[in-house]
Parts: C-alpha cells; structure tokens; sequence
C-alpha cells in the first residue's frame, strides 16, 4: 500500500507542475482554441483527489465531501499553509474573472472567453492536486500515532 501511496504522490506532483504550467500559459494569453481541453487538466485533478482520498482514508462530512481538517491531517505546517494559498488563490482568480468580464453582474447571459474557462479551470486543478499531494503526503510521512482524547466526565463523551 505504501508504495501505492508513494505513486500517487508522485502523480500529484507532476499533475500539479503540468497544471501550473498550464495555469501560467492561461495567464500569458496562450490559451488552447479547443474548448475540450477546458476538461483534461480537470479530470486528472479529479482522479487524482479521488484516489488520494482513497488511499489516505479520509473520512468523509455530509454530502461526501472531505472536510479541510481531513486534507491536512498529518502535514506539516508548510503543507498546510500551501493549501490555504492554493484555496485563496482559486477564490482570487475567481473573483478577477467575474469583475473582468462585463455583464456578470447584471443579470446578463454572459458566454466567458475560452481562455477565461480555462485559466480558472487550471486554478481549480492546481488546488486539487495540492490536496491530493497532502492528503498521501501526510499518510505517508505525518505522525504514526494520532491520538484522540476523549472527554466522558459527563453523560456525552466528546472528543477533544
């Protein structure tokens, strides 16, 4: 399983650099016509969260989503402070997309540009492998033990 772990670690990494490469092509204006590769850097994101989640045995919240405290179990400071960037910076290029394409706001049917689709299609991707990359790295390489004290003073016990 370990070296499972280890080979989906190495796909993140490269998944990420592949779509940070991509992402920074999308900045300069080098955008693909093809509105299908709108999806490639996505899809890979997708399988590679979804394997890491499996791998990492993450625990799932409400709706099958995975809580941010499950992503960053185990990882070290930097890690985590990298996903809290990788995050910001998906809300950032969000927001700039909207307030640079007219209309958004104004209740308009508004068709983004295909270089607009996929500089925040990029973002989106680099943010997933980047919980990918910590959900394995911190499997991998974070604390053996984690231990969970509970609390059974009164009638509930609860975890502290």
């Amino acid at each position: 399983m370990k070296a499972t772990r280890t080979f989906f670690l190495i796909l993140a990494l490269i998944g990420f650099l592949f779509s940070l490469i991509v992402h920074l092509s999308g900045l300069w204006g080098r955008a693909p016509s093809a509105s299908g590769w709108l999806v490639a850097p996505f899809l890979g994101a997708l399988l590679s969260w979804i394997s890491a989640a499996y791998l990492s045995g993450a625990k799932t919240a409400r709706m099958a989503s995975i809580p941010f405290s499950e992503v960053v179990r185990g990882c070290p400071a930097w890690l985590k402070r990298t996903n809290y960037f990788s995050d910001a910076y998906v809300v950032l290029i969000f927001l700039w997309l909207a307030l640079r394409t007219s209309g958004i706001f104004h209740w308009k049917t508004v068709e983004l540009p295909v270089g607009a689709g996929f500089l925040f299609m990029s973002a989106v991707s680099m943010t997933f492998y980047v919980g990918s990359f910590s959900m394995l790295f911190g499997k991998l390489f974070g604390p053996e033990d984690v231990r969970v004290l509970v609390d059974c003073s009164d009638s509930r016990c609860s975890a502290l």
